[in-house]
């Protein structure tokens, strides 16, 4: 469960800075 949270929070920081 840690380890998916973990990957959501690294992908959704990845998109933030794709986006910018």
């Amino acid at each position: 469960m840690n380890a998916l949270f973990h990957l959501k929070l690294f992908t959704y920081k990845g998109l933030i800075k794709s986006f910018k």
